[in-house]
């Protein structure tokens, strides 16, 4: 049964309030009570508490919180629970009170303002809260993004054009630099034939979580040692993996991502070959976990002559420096071999593993 609101007198000041089962008027004034109460158990020197229930003084007896039976009962957490539903149900029928989200609901913009303004004052946090929240709620979370996705696919392509247009010279120099290590580490895969070998040796299920890849958005071709590790475009390197796997993975260390997500007895067994490699590669015995490219941007070889990127395009256009172009007209995209800017620049390069690039050494 619901608890009636009555009125009640203050144990301190004797004011007449409203309020369920309150014994003070206000904040300040249990803070005062409680205090004299403290500081006259002290005095007496008795190790009395207040019971959670009646607020009354009473001698404990271990880690006792209740200072009767009854006031036990009343404090049981099931039956709090139970009581709780029992007047929230009455008082919801009646319609005495309104429930959070109908109160949520009516204070929606109020709200989605003030998250605004607490995200622009503090973008830093809010980024970190919404890592973190993402983090834990993982599964719903692509779930969600996932159903946007097909639900808004114009807001998609807008959101990708937009991304590209902001950070162009980033995914320009990522492909030019994948395309480089692919150069390096050889490149021998024909996706027609090669496609149609992998489904006939492991079928249509992901070599990692044996999930299904059906569908053409869900097959993906992952490379086990990634490109950006000096993994190889190899049919030996290579093996059909669901979009969720291949994402999460990306480049990072094989052994250590394939033991963290609890693929390991899955995948060894199923590749055994592929798993002998992997241990010896990363034992250091076949490869190093990293080759760093043997090419260099204009923006990394600039430091090298110690001009600016201007400058420097306009030594390549007197035919003063040895490069080589990728692409044809204006949006060709030039390289140098690390090589050739040491011998041109009389400057050694060093690599730097903290940021994925080639340094001078002054």
């Amino acid at each position: 049964m619901p608890v009636a609101r009555t009125n009640h007198l203050c144990k301190r000041c004797n004011k007449t309030c409203p309020g369920f089962r309150r014994a003070f008027c206000s904040i300040e004034c249990e803070r005062i009570t409680r205090a004299a109460a403290a500081r006259a158990r002290r005095e007496v020197g008795t190790q009395l508490k207040i019971c959670v229930v009646c607020r009354n003084d009473f001698a404990p007896n271990g880690t006792q919180r209740t200072c009767s039976k009854p006031c036990s009962e009343s404090f049981d957490k099931q039956a709090r629970k139970d009581r709780n539903a029992r007047y929230h149900h009455d008082v919801r029928k009646k319609g005495l009170v309104r429930t959070f989200t109908d109160w949520a609901a009516s204070k929606k913009g109020e709200l989605a303002a003030q998250v605004k303004a607490r995200r622009e004052a503090d973008p830093k946090r809010a980024r970190a809260i919404g890592r973190a929240s993402r983090a834990r709620h993982r599964d719903t979370a692509i779930a969600r993004t996932k159903a946007w996705k097909t639900a808004n696919p114009d807001r998609v392509k807008q959101h990708r054009a937009t991304d590209y247009a902001r950070n162009t010279a980033r995914f320009r120099k990522h492909n030019l630099l994948r395309k480089l290590r692919l150069k390096d580490n050889g490149s021998d895969l024909s996706k027609a034939t090669d496609i149609f070998e992998l489904l006939v040796r492991h079928g249509t299920s992901c070599a990692y979580c044996g999930g299904s890849t059906e569908g053409r958005r869900q097959r993906h071709l992952d490379h086990v040692v990634p490109i950006a590790r000096g993994g190889p475009d190899i049919l030996e390197n290579v093996v059909i993996a669901c979009a969720r796997c291949n994402r999460d993975k990306w480049h990072q260390d094989p052994v250590e991502w394939i033991q963290r997500q609890g693929h390991l007895d899955s995948f060894a067994s199923r590749f055994p070959n592929a798993w002998s490699r992997l241990l010896r590669w990363k034992s250091g015995r076949d490869a190093l976990p990293f080759d760093p490219p043997g090419f260099l941007t204009i923006a990394e070889a600039a430091p090298f002559f110690g001009v600016s990127v201007r400058t420097l395009r306009r030594r390549i256009s007197a035919g003063l420096l040895r490069c080589e172009r990728r692409g044809r007209g204006p949006n060709a995209l030039i390289c140098f071999k690390r090589e050739d800017v040491e011998a041109d620049s009389g400057v050694k390069a060093c690599w730097n593993a903290g940021t994925r690039a080639w340094v001078p050494i002054l």
